[in-house]
């Protein structure tokens, strides 16, 4: 790989001095994260959803909060994310959520980050403004 000409290395995502270089044909639009938490249902019983009332009051001002839950009714994949995560319910916060419930104090325990790609191909949209495309 050709070096800076600012000096130091050019590597795809790296940086330098706060300066961002990008190899050429690196794409850099890289999926979002998902945060995942999930709750055994004592923690339910116990209050741990208190924080969809919370972000639920706020969705209109942030119209690209995003927080997911496996679908009700695919039983195999719920199963399959209770195994992998742990809990009774798993949701899925996108940077938005998250940064929602930090300012808000709300105590979230995050498990794991995972890419757009890995949330379930069926998931209910708990807190968020469905997409033009994903209503259709």
């Amino acid at each position: 790989m050709p070096p800076n000409p600012e000096g130091g290395s050019r590597r795809a995502g790296g940086h330098e001095s706060g300066k961002l270089y990008f190899a050429p044909g690196f794409c850099h639009t890289q999926d979002m994260p998902y945060h995942v938490v999930a709750f055994t249902m004592a923690q339910v019983r116990a209050g741990a959803l208190d924080f969809q009332r919370h972000l639920g009051a706020i969705v209109r001002d942030a119209k690209d909060m995003k927080v997911y839950s496996v679908s009700p009714f695919d039983l195999d994949e719920r199963r399959r994310f209770k195994d992998r995560f742990g809990g009774d319910i798993v949701y899925f916060l996108n940077d938005q959520a998250r940064a929602a419930c930090d300012l808000a104090g709300i105590d979230m325990q995050y498990l794991a980050d995972i890419p757009e790609t890995e949330l379930p191909k069926r998931r209910t949209l708990v807190i968020g403004i469905r997409d033009q495309a994903q209503s259709s």
